[in-house]
Parts: structure tokens; sequence; C-alpha cells
């Protein structure tokens, strides 16, 4: 058996600006914990499994691909049907804390929608501003995407999580 004090770790993300802290992972589940500022999330995406996500706390914006759009709060859950697409936004005041299950291993990469080729123009990404302020010291060599973000980002020499991976066209 495994266990978390959830307590401890909303306050190691806010000390340590980790948006996206792991808490357990087999070869076919993990959970994890995602703390976003307010105006931060998710772009687009979907995953190939279904998943969960429970409000610990803050003000969330679900969106769908075709614009409709649930706002969660504390103690509320959300189950998201494998090749769903959706987007989580922070629109409240304080940070927002998600606890997520999903049915596959750490790693396996989302599909966003501005990589489909037919994604809409209509869905909007959360401000970037929040992004680069955690990641200052980036220059431009390819473009990768932050695994813990889920946003591309331009490559430093050290990110302080080392969690990159290649973005594949």
């Amino acid at each position: 058996m495994e266990f978390v004090n959830l307590s401890k770790k909303i306050d190691e993300a806010g000390k340590e600006n980790l948006r996206n802290v792991r808490l357990f992972g087999t070869d076919n589940f993990r959970s994890w914990m995602l703390y976003f500022e307010p105006g931060d999330g998710t772009p687009m995406h979907f995953h190939q499994s279904p998943e969960t996500f429970l409000v610990i706390g803050g003000k969330c914006s679900v969106k769908g691909l075709k614009g409709d759009e649930r706002i969660l709060e504390k103690n509320d859950l959300v189950f998201l049907p494998a090749k769903e697409y959706y987007q989580l936004t922070n629109v409240g005041t304080d940070p927002l804390v998600l606890f997520g299950n999903r049915s596959e291993p750490f790693g396996v990469r989302p599909v966003r929608a501005d990589e489909s080729a037919g994604a809409p123009s209509s869905w909007t990404k959360p401000d970037a501003p929040a992004h680069s302020a955690r990641h200052k010291s980036f220059y431009q060599i390819r473009s990768l995407i932050c695994r813990y973000c889920l946003k591309a980002v331009a490559l430093q020499p050290r990110c302080q999580r080392q969690s990159f991976a290649l973005v594949l066209n």
C-alpha cells in the first residue's frame, strides 16, 4: 500500500510552482494532482483512456470541443470518457487543485486539438503568462512539450522538473 497526504502535496506544489504532481502510478493506472494559479490551465486535448477529476479547492472551467462549459467547485467530480476533448482552466481567484485518475501509465502523451486535422479554431488556450512565469530562462532550439504543463515550450538547458518530450509532427 502507498499513502499520500494531499495537504502536504498542495503546500509543496504552491511553494515550488509545480503544476502536476505525480502521486501513484502502475502499468495501467495513475493518480496525480494538478495545481493551477488563477487563469492557468490546460490546452484543449484528450486521452486514450477515461479519467476523473475531483476538485479539492478553487473554481474550474471544464470546456468541451463544441464550446460546452461547466464550472466545477470544491467536491465536484467529473468523469471524462476516452477520446473526449476537454480543457481545464482556473476561473477563480484562488489556486485550483484537482485530483486526477486515469487508467494508463505516466508518460502517455495526450492528443491536443491544435495537432488534430479537424480541430476548430474556436477553442482557446489558457493565458500564457502563468506558464512562462514558471519557465523563465528558455531559449528556442526546437519545439518541445512540457509533460507537466501540457504546453509547447522552447528548450531550457535545465528544466526544474526535466519534464520535456519532443513534439512529433
